[in-house]
């Protein structure tokens, strides 16, 4: 577990994983006191695992450095979504520059929250988050703080 006090980044694209894996990797995110980049791109997180990690960053002090978040192309919609933006709205994920969230299935509710966290400068060090679909009330969230937004 010493190890993992050190680590800077974690790559877990491409391993199929589901819910599941997510919450295992949720359990020991706490431990990564210094990681500066989390990608969990092309696997099957759902929802659940998204609310799992969410839980995890948002947990008090949890992963102070984190700077980039990627969790594209899962299975993440609204719930997950959700979650993860009441976590920032709490604090978690203060350091974050970017945040990419492409090939999901994020709908309304899902952007929304997402908005009214940035609304309320919820991840004040954002500088891009990428979503590729048509969401304007985040779009205009963004451009209100000078997030690049795609």
């Amino acid at each position: 577990f010493e190890l993992l006090g050190g680590v800077q980044s974690l790559n877990f694209n491409r391993l199929g994983w589901g819910d599941a894996e997510a919450r295992c990797v949720a359990k020991v995110l706490p431990l990564c006191r210094r990681l500066r980049s989390l990608e969990l791109v092309s696997n099957a997180i759902g929802d659940d695992g998204c609310v799992a990690l969410a839980d995890a960053l948002g947990a008090f002090g949890s992963l102070p450095l984190l700077e980039h978040l990627d969790l594209s192309y899962n299975r993440i919609g609204d719930d997950g979504i959700i979650s993860l933006a009441n976590a920032c709205a709490n604090g978690a994920m203060a350091q974050l520059v970017g945040l990419s969230l492409v090939g999901n299935q994020i709908g309304d509710a899902g952007c929304t929250s997402l908005a009214n966290a940035c609304g309320m400068g919820a991840m004040a060090s954002l500088k891009q988050l990428i979503l590729c679909q048509d969401a304007p009330a985040l779009r205009t969230a963004c451009e209100a703080r000078d997030i690049v937004f795609r």
